[in-house]
């Protein structure tokens, strides 16, 4: 039987053979899209559940660090599905809104053991103005110097 898998960019096909115990294929019905992803997480950030907001805890900070603020985003690498070029311009924007200078965020690729991702795949994975306007790196988990600055 060939069926098709939800994976990666395309899908991906394979034939699974058919035994005589076969029930049938198990699949996961599609949840119902909201109608403006920007505006619900605006809302999310702003009334978190269990938190206070990014923006009241962003501005704690600042107001006890001063200028020299500086923030870390930890996302993903590009082998795991998430809207990044989404997610992180409201995030940027409340991180400058309370204080944090553009030049002090770092956005940084958790890659675990993968590669590193460069040119068009970070640009696919951030978005270009995000590119373009922050400071975006890879982690290496086989570089020494990373684990030497990370005090281990």
């Amino acid at each position: 039987m060939r069926v098709r898998l939800s994976y990666g960019s395309s899908g991906l096909e394979s034939d699974l053979p058919e035994s005589p115990g076969f029930q049938g294929l198990l699949a996961s019905g599609q949840p119902e899209p909201v109608s403006s992803p920007k505006d619900q997480l605006e809302q999310a950030l702003e009334h978190p559940i269990a938190s206070s907001s990014l923006e009241e805890i962003v501005r704690q900070k600042t107001h006890a660090l001063g200028t020299g603020t500086s923030a870390v985003i930890v996302i993903s690498d590009i082998t795991r599905a998430a809207p990044n070029p989404l997610l992180l311009p409201p995030i940027l924007k409340t991180l400058e809104r309370c204080g944090v200078r553009r030049g002090n965020i770092t956005i940084l690729i958790a890659t675990g053991i993968h590669r590193t991702n460069v040119g068009q795949e970070m640009i696919t994975l951030v978005g270009p103005e995000i590119v373009q306007d922050y400071v975006v790196i890879n982690h290496d988990s086989t570089d020494a110097h990373w684990k030497m600055n990370c005090g281990q």
